[in-house]
């Protein structure tokens, strides 16, 4: 399994309210990420525990 900019969208999506009530940017970029080999279920929910 892959993990891809579309994934990061995605996180990004999910934490961006909770960054705004922080008053937190969310900044980077996503777009020109390479997709890298990694379990990505896994990745997103250590990044979502992480940020949130």
């Amino acid at each position: 399994m892959r993990f891809s900019s579309e994934d990061l969208l995605d996180i990004q999506l999910l934490v961006a309210p909770e960054a705004r009530r922080r008053r937190l940017a969310l900044d980077g970029d996503i777009e020109a990420m390479q997709s890298i080999a990694a379990n990505a279920d896994a990745l997103r929910q250590v990044l979502l525990n992480l940020l949130g």
